[in-house]
């Protein structure tokens, strides 16, 4: 069997001979989930911070807050509105807390 050059891009056998003798840990910070009571709906809410923004969950329905979701996206205001302005079922929540707020 020929061997290969070192220098060539591919050596079937350099795949297959690999021992991996040392283990990689990577640790993700775990998500700070909190509840709350929604007093004006009368329902608990679930809502997790992520990059600064709080997306908030129904308990009663699943509803998501899409506004704040897809403001995690760092999409622009307008594309994010075009998104929801064709959700169907949608529910537009313009008094109360900030994070409440938005379509859901």
């Amino acid at each position: 069997m020929k061997k290969f050059s070192p220098h060539f891009p591919y050596d079937p056998d350099f795949y297959h001979n690999i021992h991996l003798t040392q283990s990689v840990e990577v640790t993700l910070p775990k998500p700070k989930i909190s509840t709350s009571l929604w007093d004006d709906e009368g329902t608990v809410c679930y809502q997790v911070d992520v990059r600064g923004i709080c997306v908030t969950r129904r308990q009663d329905n699943d509803m998501i807050n899409g506004t704040k979701l897809l403001n995690v996206t760092g999409m622009s205001r307008g594309k994010r509105d075009g998104i929801l302005k064709n959700e169907k079922g949608r529910v537009v929540v313009k008094v109360g807390a900030m994070h409440l707020k938005g379509v859901w």
